[in-house]
């Protein structure tokens, strides 16, 4: 076997390796929103409760719905977390909450996720969002 065809077996391997790592990851988080026992998970309630899932230019998909009393038209603030001491986030000791926008919930998908719409501000995906008054 010449180094040529081993390069690109390997190149082959580490890509297709990737491929199912980052799959394998994207549905563990996006299992985690969805479970539909009564109680909801503590994975559910302190990691993606409220995360902005996606986006696309000003319309996303949230993890908040009907179990968190998400009700259309709802106007709801969004928030980044930045670190408040140097070396980045694996160095970080607490955080600064920043308000970066708002977004209206424009229809509710299930138990656990809502579409929405960006109404104002630099909103960004896994940004997240908090109830306000209606």
């Amino acid at each position: 076997m010449s180094a040529v065809t081993i390069h690109h077996s390997l190149h082959g391997l580490l890509k297709q390796y990737t491929a199912r790592t980052l799959l394998g990851l994207s549905v563990f988080l996006l299992s985690a929103c969805a479970i539909t026992t009564p109680a909801p998970s503590v994975y559910h309630n302190t990691i993606m409760r409220g995360q902005i899932l996606s986006l696309e230019g000003n319309v996303g998909v949230i993890c908040i719905g009907k179990n968190d009393n998400a009700a259309v038209g709802q106007v709801l603030e969004v928030v980044r977390h930045k670190p408040r001491t140097a070396g980045g986030m694996r160095r970080a000791k607490t955080f600064e909450r920043i308000t970066v926008g708002k977004v209206k919930i424009a229809s509710i998908v299930d138990d656990h996720y809502s579409d929405v719409e960006v109404i104002s501000g630099d909103v960004r995906e896994t940004d997240t969002v908090e109830l306000s008054a209606r």
